[in-house]
């Protein structure tokens, strides 16, 4: 019985906790390159029936890649964007959304163990369902033909959910389980025995108990590293962050390392060198998110290093090619190196509702430059054209989105609007 009682208490506990979620991510998008090259983002809920239908389908690209033994439990998040992020909302593309879960425990369970560990739960579902329906066949109960309909919802729900990672669900579920294939017969388990098992629960227990106060204090630990960066205080922040980094709490609820936030401080502090190795170090643990990826290239960037900046950009945007501060950017370096025409390439697949504080801007100083450029050999009427264009930064920027909605170079764009 206090076996039992202190799995109970511990459970609790942890359900308290869960269900008082300490950690909220805030929206910090100031990303004015050449200086305010990182950001925060805000999770928010975005789902519908083709968002699961294309999870499944990055689940299953996951699955054909790491058949035998997965990518590890818990690396589903960490994996999947690997295989791109455009078919999703935009909220997505953009990294303020990461999703945490395939919304299909099977799939998931199958990408995160491999076939072993799928085959191992499929077998033990069977063998729990099997040992229920002889029991109810011999039997007759009521109460077991029930708790069959229950552990079939549990598994048809796995279908579409992910039941397996609340803890109050697991609990009802191996209790089911364990009903299903108890015996009716008094089975005695010699005293050595119990105690042994007591023992070994006792410690499974502490350790879980231990597990979830270290998950508790990282959460409170990051509600304080966004308190602190919303006060600017950029020095407590960055050890904060190293501390949580250090204590073996290595990624927040929403796919961050704490140590990319202590990268966040580092380059809001200019002391870029170590931004970078912690950004570097924050690849390591997340080598897909687009955020960890975009930092990297800018801060690149403020070390001169170009060429290491535009292929860090380019990684961001093999991953999620609508990626806005990847492409603004990238469109911004090649602005400086004289390669105009390919920077307005670049920013034109931007989209033109780009809420980004740099898309305008920009497009306002790339297009205008290279209106000017062209002017003198274009003929008088299109003199004229181009004089009330320029006139006006507002038809500047209408100009510029037009171009980019047309998809065609800007020469030949240009030519069909004079035409």
């Amino acid at each position: 019985m206090l076996m039992v009682l202190v799995s109970l208490i511990g459970c609790f506990i942890m359900l308290f906790f869960v269900g008082n979620k300490v950690v909220k991510e805030f929206n910090f998008a100031e990303n004015n390159l050449p200086k305010d090259s990182v950001s925060f983002y805000k999770p928010i809920q975005v789902g519908s029936i083709q968002t699961r239908i294309e999870l499944a389908k990055s689940t299953i690209e996951v699955i054909k890649d790491n058949p035998l033994i997965g990518v590890g439990a818990g690396n589903w998040k960490v994996s999947f964007p690997e295989y791109g992020l455009d078919q999703f909302a935009r909220e997505v593309q953009l990294g303020k959304v990461n999703y945490q879960r395939a919304h299909n425990d099977w799939l998931q369970l199958f990408a995160e163990n491999g076939f072993l560990g799928f085959i191992c739960y499929l077998l033990f579902s069977l063998i729990v369902l099997y040992k229920g329906i002889v029991k109810w066949n011999q039997k007759g109960y009521q109460g077991t033909l029930i708790l069959i309909s229950a552990f079939l919802s549990f598994c048809v729900l796995m279908l579409f959910d992910f039941p397996r990672e609340r803890v109050e669900h697991n609990l009802i579920f191996l209790v089911i389980a364990a009903l299903l294939i108890k015996s009716d017969e008094n089975i005695k388990i010699q005293k050595k025995y119990t105690n042994k098992i007591f023992l070994i629960s006792l410690l499974l227990s502490l350790f879980i108990v231990f597990i979830g106060y270290k998950t508790i204090t990282g959460e409170i630990k990051m509600k304080q590293i966004q308190q602190l960066h919303t006060n600017g205080n950029w020095v407590l922040m960055h050890k904060t962050a190293v501390d949580l980094n250090s204590s073996g709490y290595d990624i927040n609820p929403f796919s961050m390392p704490p140590i990319w936030y202590a990268g966040v401080a580092s380059f809001s502090m200019n002391n870029y060198d170590l931004a970078l190795n912690e950004f570097k170090e924050a690849e390591k643990v997340h080598p897909y998110n687009v955020n960890i990826l975009n930092n990297i290239a800018s801060t690149y960037y403020q070390l001169g290093d170009r060429d290491k900046a535009v292929a860090y950009y380019e990684k961001v945007l093999e991953i999620s090619p609508n990626y806005d501060e990847a492409l603004i950017n990238l469109a911004i370096i090649y602005y400086y190196q004289g390669e105009i025409d390919l920077g307005l390439k670049i920013l034109s697949k931007c989209s033109t509702k780009s809420q980004h504080l740099n898309y305008k801007k920009v497009g306002l100083i790339m297009t205008k430059e290279k209106l000017l450029s062209i002017y003198n050999d274009r003929s008088i009427n299109d003199q004229k054209k181009l004089k009330i264009i320029l006139a006006k930064d507002d038809l500047i920027i209408k100009f510029f989105k037009q171009y980019s909605f047309s998809g065609m170079k800007f020469d030949r764009y240009v030519d069909s609007y004079f035409r």
